[in-house]
Parts: C-alpha cells; sequence; structure tokens
C-alpha cells in the first residue's frame, strides 16, 4: 500500500471514530436543527406540531394517511381544547367537536404533566367512557346543532397547584382518530384551614329530605343513602336527595370577603352508581334562612361519577347559577352569607344507588 493510500484509510478512521450521534432535540429550546420545528407555545423543539385550537397547522381535519391504506381519516374532529376552570383537585376541560355524529365512537381524555408525556403517550391520567360518561355520546350535553358540539368533562384526583397538560382524542366506527391541540392550565392551591361541613358522618343540624336515609354502623361508613325506585317498567326516573335545614353561617368564625368567595368550592363525596350513565346529575345550594323559592337556589349542571370508586366532586361556587345569573359575593352577602340547603339530583336508573359520604364548602 502506498504511503497516500495509507493516509486516506488513516483518515476515513479518524472520520469515523468521531462521528456524532442523531441528538435528540425535544424540548430543547428553540431554534431548532433540521428535522425539528419550534413550538412557539412553549418556545421548545418538537418532532410535529400538534393540532392547535388558534387557526394554525392542525386545525384542519386530518387526510387519511397514505401510506397506511388501512387508517381511515376522522370521521369526528376535535378543536379548541381549553380549560374552563380549576379548583385544587380537578379541572373542567372543554372542546368543540364537528363532524358525523353517526360514525361517533367516543372521546378520550388524556393528561399529563408535560407535553412530552403526551407525545410519547405516557399520559398521568386517561378518561374514557368507562369513567365518565359523557365520553360515549357526540353531544351528551346537548349544546350542538348543525353538524358541531361544545363538549366538556372534568379531569380530578390532581394535586393542588399544579401545571397540567391535556389532550383529546376522538375515536369513530371506522377506526379514525382525531387528535385535539395540546392545552395548558394549573389546578388551584390548596385550600387554607377555612371549611364548612354540611356532612361528614354526623346529621348535625341537617334534615334529610326526600327518600335520604342515615346509614350508621360499625361494619359501614356513615353515609345518606338514597335507593332509586322508579316503578315497574320504568327504567330511569327524576330523583333527588336533599339535607335542609342547615343553618350554616359561611361568615362565622372565619373570614369570608370576595377574596375568599373567589377561591370557594362545594366539594362531596359519592359512590353507589345513580350518576354514572347520566350527563345531568345537578349539585344545588339554598342560601338565606327565610328564602325557599328558585331565586335562593343555586345550581351546577353536569357531574358524572366513576363506577368503579367513590368519587369526589369539585365545583367553584362562583358557577353556580339561577335563573338570574351566576352566583357572586354580593348575592352571598344578601342572604345573610348562610347556607340552608344543600342537594343532589338527577334522572337516574332504577335499582342505583346514591350514596353521599361528605359535603362542604372550602376556601
Amino acid at each position: 500500500m502506498t504511503r497516500a493510500a495509507r493516509t486516506v484509510v488513516l483518515l476515513g478512521a479518524v472520520v469515523a471514530s468521531c462521528a456524532i450521534p442523531d441528538l435528540d432535540l425535544t424540548g430543547k429550546a428553540c431554534p431548532c436543527a433540521a428535522g425539528y420545528v419550534c413550538d412557539e407555545t412553549t418556545n421548545v423543539c418538537v418532532s410535529s406540531l400538534s393540532p392547535r385550537a388558534d387557526g394554525g397547522p392542525g386545525d384542519a381535519a386530518p387526510a387519511a394517511d397514505a401510506a397506511r391504506p388501512d387508517v381511515a381519516a376522522p370521521r369526528v374532529v376535535v378543536t379548541n381544547l381549553r380549560a374552563a376552570w380549576a379548583t385544587p383537585n380537578q379541572v373542567r376541560w372543554e372542546w368543540d367537536a364537528t363532524g358525523e355524529a353517526a360514525a361517533f365512537d367516543s372521546y378520550v381524555l388524556e393528561v399529563a404533566s408535560t407535553e412530552a408525556d403526551l407525545e410519547k403517550g405516557a399520559p398521568r391520567n386517561v378518561f374514557t367512557r368507562t369513567q365518565r360518561p359523557e365520553l360515549s355520546a357526540f353531544d351528551a350535553r346537548g349544546s350542538g346543532g348543525g353538524g358541531g358540539a361544545r363538549v366538556w368533562s372534568v379531569a380530578d384526583t390532581l394535586e393542588p397547584g399544579t401545571r397540567y397538560v391535556a389532550r383529546v382524542k376522538a375515536l369513530d366506527v371506522t377506526g379514525g382518530v382525531s387528535l385535539s391541540n395540546i392545552a395548558t392550565t394549573s389546578t388551584a392551591a390548596a385550600p387554607r384551614a377555612a371549611l364548612k361541613v354540611v356532612f361528614d358522618g354526623q346529621p348535625r343540624t341537617a334534615r334529610p329530605a326526600d327518600e335520604y336515609v342515615l346509614k350508621t354502623g360499625a361494619s359501614t361508613e356513615a353515609h345518606y343513602e338514597l335507593t332509586v325506585a322508579c316503578g315497574a317498567g320504568v327504567t330511569s326516573c327524576d330523583k333527588r336527595g336533599a339535607l335542609v335545614n342547615l343553618g350554616l353561617d359561611l361568615a362565622a368564625p372565619d373570614p369570608f370577603d370576595a377574596a375568599a368567595f373567589a377561591r370557594a368550592f362545594v366539594a362531596f363525596e359519592v359512590d353507589g352508581g345513580a350518576a354514572t350513565a347520566a350527563a345531568g346529575s345537578s349539585v344545588m345550594l339554598e342560601l338565606g334562612a327565610t328564602c325557599a323559592g328558585p331565586e335562593c337556589r343555586y345550581t351546577y349542571v353536569g357531574w358524572t361519577q366513576d363506577p368503579s370508586k367513590k368519587t369526589l366532586i369539585q365545583v367553584p361556587l362562583r358557577e353556580l347559577e339561577n335563573a338570574g345569573g351566576k352566583l357572586t359575593y354580593g348575592r352571598v352577602v344578601a342572604a345573610g352569607a348562610l347556607l340552608d340547603g344543600f342537594e343532589l339530583a338527577g334522572r337516574w336508573r332504577d335499582g342505583t344507588r346514591l350514596n353521599l359520604y361528605t359535603a362542604r364548602v372550602r376556601w
């Protein structure tokens, strides 16, 4: 071998030994190398942009994959995922859906700590129609018209004061899948010591109304129980379980000012399966010592429960409303800051039960 040939071989070996492996730039700060794009909402590099709700890339319905003729274009498309409100342990997520309702199969709500976890298929929590009945219908909330719907569901078992990201999948009967944009929010801070107990296993001054029965004993956790009995041949019926004559002063001894009202939420724990198939169950608070009409009652409609476990539901007080509008701090003050009634209601299946274990107002 000539000296020149030996030199070429040695240089080739040096170059080979110094080759730089491909770098994974996912999550690195922009600008990005070839093969990556900059996600302008987070200023980090990603392999591809998720669909966006602001009219950006991915907002249109995805087309069928030409390289995978077995994968159909989605016939239901989800866009504009956003967080409507948050409590310390829950977030209400809302999104828009368009397409063929007849081809709809279900939604899947995925919640994670980071965008990267969603992209690599490692969400922290996954909610399907098994845990949330509203995810089994194209427009369970009845908000649609003209081929579209505004859909919402609640992610629970979250940590207070923590940032979360979410994404929704729409599945259709042809195997098509549509992905929403990735939305971000943070849960509210943990509540302070102030709380008002409606029920925590002790009957206190509350009087059960309608068909509520207090169940206690060594073999059971104390709870109010309502058995849904609709009558022969009736599969579901309207029922309610109420605790009345509470006389609960929200303003004493803890201060309850406008800032406290902004943080305040009602929280209750249920099981028994009554609200596992209905998307329209409600919680109602009655304010004032003497008023017993609809103007004193503020309601939130749409909570659902997981059929496999006891479910904690949290709803901000500012989200309760009546015909006069949403509950405000001024309306609480006008009612003497007195909570006198607590009610759960819905159209529930015959033979199911509503068991109430705790009910509190916290801030």
